[in-house]
């Protein structure tokens, strides 16, 4: 079965060796990568896990949050954040100028991938200690364009392969 192809948006900085994360945290600290994550996703609509969610410092006013978990009694005071519980709760797209950004971390990449029309990935040239990697993603995607690069890391849009085959 082909999977469906949503307007979503994947966001995600892996380092050399795949690793996104180390003990529930980001084990780099790059503000060029940090800037264009935020340029790209202030305003919109992101798509986290838990355990992402509960590693931001500072949730963007302008940003709306769904918080994907398998805590069905999981709950965040917050106007700006929705807790959902599958990822058939993602709207498909929206209505509004507001674009959905799936972003992060892992179990969410890999249920979701398949149906994003698009990756922004921010490759570290460094490899990095962590015990969560990046899927497997170039059977799904192919590299459309380079964005930005400098010493420390690549920027790429990627294309879903099957908007290829739809257009």
């Amino acid at each position: 079965m082909i999977p469906l192809i949503y307007n979503w948006f994947a966001i995600a900085a892996v380092a050399k060796n795949g690793v996104i994360g180390n003990k529930n945290s980001i084990p780099w600290n790059i503000p060029v990568d940090m800037n264009w994550f935020r340029s790209k996703t202030a305003g919109q609509i992101l798509v986290v896990g838990r355990k992402t969610f509960e590693t931001i410092k500072i949730l963007n006013p302008q940003s709306i949050y769904l918080v994907l978990t398998q805590k069905k009694d999981y709950n965040i005071i917050n106007k700006n954040v929705t807790i959902i519980n599958s990822i058939n709760q993602i709207p498909k797209s929206t209505k509004t100028n507001r674009q959905i950004w799936i972003c992060g971390g892992k179990q969410i990449y890999e249920q979701t991938l398949k149906s994003c029309s698009f990756l922004f990935l921010t490759t570290i040239k460094k490899a990095y200690k962590g015990d969560t990697y990046f899927p497997k993603f170039k059977h799904i995607f192919k590299l459309q364009t380079q964005i930005f690069e400098d010493d420390l890391i690549v920027i790429q849009k990627f294309k879903n392969k099957q908007l290829e085959e739809i257009n």
